[in-house]
């Protein structure tokens, strides 16, 4: 996740902050910025290192799935189609040994312990996005109120 902070930030360097009086509001303002930035980075680190690393090392290290070749960005998906079509007409990616497994092999609990962090990884950023969008329109409301005086 992204924070649009552009013209906070432009505030901030040129000194015009100071140009909201109020400095209850202005202390809000900054304390929420300084906060979404924080909480941003913290999401974007558990994205990181609990849901993308652990995948990594323990589906697709492991064999359990197969790279593959796709994307369903657009810069990406031409990318991959150059690789794609480099490799040839010979090359045909091969099967995810997970789907050979029977349904009570070990590495099913693998791929279920990465499937639950990832749900739940997605659930906590789902509550803290809720959060910071309702403290934004607070914070707008107060900014609205103080402008219209």
């Amino acid at each position: 996740m992204l924070l649009k902070d552009a013209t906070y930030l432009d505030l901030v360097n040129t000194g015009n902050l100071r140009l909201i009086h109020d400095t209850v509001l202005r202390d809000r303002i900054t304390r929420f910025y300084q906060n979404t930035a924080r909480g941003f980075e913290a999401i974007n680190k558990n994205n990181t290192s609990l849901v993308d690393d652990s995948y990594r090392q323990q589906v697709l290290v492991s064999g359990l799935v197969m790279p593959r070749g796709g994307s369903n960005l657009p810069a990406l998906s031409e990318a991959n189609r150059e690789v794609v079509r480099a490799l040839g007409d010979d090359y045909r990616p091969l099967p995810d040994r997970l789907w050979s497994l029977p349904p009570d092999a070990p590495e099913w609990a693998i791929v279920r312990g990465n499937l639950l962090m990832r749900v739940m990884v997605a659930s906590t950023n789902k509550l803290l996005l809720a959060q910071n969008i309702a403290e934004a329109q607070a914070l707008k409301a107060s900014v609205d109120e103080w402008l219209d005086r």
